[in-house]
């Protein structure tokens, strides 16, 4: 069965928005001898919630087997998705919850709470306007919508280490996960759709150099590239070359500044004057350009 965008979006953006730290699914852990003391793993969904108890209680039910009722004490640590540090007022019946407790005493020592799907909205769009805390966006033949962000929203921006709000702007694409709360959308996952490729590689000659400040190259085609040479431009000599000079073949990969939207090289490959081929002509190290995916930081 095949998947519509949409289909596809939302996969994806669910998988980025619930996956945890390993520990939280990982099978029960032993930390003591016998059963008591030992830690365990649940996964399933909410079919109960009691604070009228000492301790407080939530109820899970497991695909496989039967109930638990999880004790709620000082040292519980809730969280909610769209909302991150929680409390036991945030924890629904029908919400889905995964954790850890206490196989012994039933105390839970983690429980993170996701919403059920059918509160969740999946859009893919444009992003008409980013404000300080949401921003509008303009689905593919549909109303506008304000999507609200908090500290709890995760986002994947390809080549951006730790992104943030600031690194979505106008005209972006992105697909977005969020939670309806009453109404207002709240964005538990926002990925950008790139459109431009992070990273490009051009093979062709030197046609200027400067150390430390740029190189040019020109391809097979006759189309020449200009990138500026940073700190970290790794320079690598092969083939008998001693420095990079004018004439020499030579392949540069660059990626695009997240800040200055503009590509700088980051490896270059000098591979020395061109051999005679067979004729008398010269033999290049396969010019031409290549491209990877990624997005505008």
């Amino acid at each position: 069965m095949r998947l519509s965008w949409k289909a596809l979006v939302m996969v994806l953006a669910v998988l980025l928005a619930f996956a945890g730290p390993a520990t939280v699914l990982a099978q029960a852990t032993p930390r003591g001898p016998g059963a008591q003391g030992t830690e365990a793993a649940i996964q399933g969904i909410v079919v109960g919630v009691d604070n009228t108890s000492t301790p407080s209680t939530v109820t899970v039910h497991p695909k496989q087997g039967a109930d638990v009722i999880l004790k709620i004490v000082s040292g519980t640590r809730i969280t909610r998705a769209g909302k991150g540090t929680a409390s036991l007022a945030d924890v629904k019946a029908d919400d889905r919850a995964k954790g850890l407790y206490d196989r012994g005493t039933l105390e839970a020592r983690r429980l993170d709470i996701t919403p059920p799907l059918n509160k969740c909205r999946s859009y893919l769009g444009t992003v008409k306007s980013v404000g300080t805390n949401s921003f509008v966006l303009t689905p593919k033949g549909k109303p506008d919508v304000t999507v609200a962000v908090n500290a709890a929203t995760r986002y994947k921006v390809p080549g951006v280490r730790a992104p943030t709000l600031s690194n979505i702007i106008a005209n972006d694409t992105v697909a977005v996960l969020a939670l309806d709360e009453n109404g207002v959308n709240i964005a538990l996952n926002v990925m950008l759709v790139p459109k431009k490729p992070i990273a490009i590689h051009i093979g062709g000659t030197v046609s200027a150099y400067e150390a430390g400040k740029s190189i040019t190259v020109k391809d097979m085609q006759g189309k020449t590239f200009t990138f500026p040479v940073t700190p970290r431009t790794r320079v690598k000599l092969q083939r008998g070359a001693t420095t990079v000079k004018v004439g020499d073949r030579a392949a540069v990969l660059a990626r695009r500044d997240p800040d200055k939207e503009q590509y700088a090289a980051t490896d270059i490959v000098v591979f020395g004057p061109p051999e005679k081929g067979p004729k008398g002509g010269p033999q290049g190290p396969g010019g031409g350009q290549g491209q990877g995916g990624g997005r505008k930081p």
